[in-house]
């Protein structure tokens, strides 16, 4: 939501002046090279909490949406299928990682590593590991598409 980030970087941007804005040099010889930067922290105070009370609506409002709103192409609601996105996402990674495995030769260059001998063996099928993976990047891709059409054709009231 532009809305929601445009309030999010004006409070990072209003914090960020209640740091870097509200003091000056205390030195004598340098109090005539001070100027007056506009900083107010009555001003910062009360743009805070306008912003606040905004993003508090609008979070509110996407929260209710997002566990409420079921999107019919996958039976989840838009909650549940983020989570999912998170899950496939996590095993797609270990998945991947499987898919490359290779067997491996080692150096030989211990007593123990010529008795084990000199493979590294697979203990899976790699070609179900691929398998799996496909089929787990097919539904994150349907997942994916499914909420980015969400995001981009239904309204949410706040």
């Amino acid at each position: 939501m532009k809305e929601l980030k445009y309030i999010q970087s004006e409070i990072e941007r209003i914090l960020n002046s209640d740091s870097n804005d509200s003091t000056g040099p205390l030195d004598d010889q340098q109090k005539d090279f001070l100027f007056d930067n506009g900083y107010s922290y009555e001003e910062n105070k009360q743009a805070l909490a306008e912003l606040y009370e905004r993003e508090l609506k609008i979070r509110g409002a996407l929260s209710k949406f997002n566990s409420t709103y079921v999107i019919e192409e996958v039976g989840l609601t838009m909650s549940e299928a983020l989570v999912r996105i998170a899950q496939l996402q996590r095993r797609a990674k270990v998945l991947r990682t499987l898919a490359g495995t290779a067997r491996t030769f080692k150096n030989q260059n211990s007593i123990y590593e010529r008795r084990c001998g000199d493979v590294n063996r697979i203990r899976f099928d790699k070609e179900a590991v691929k398998a799996d993976l496909q089929a787990l990047q097919d539904e994150l891709t349907k997942l994916q598409v499914a909420v980015d059409k969400v995001n981009l054709y239904v309204q949410i009231e706040y």
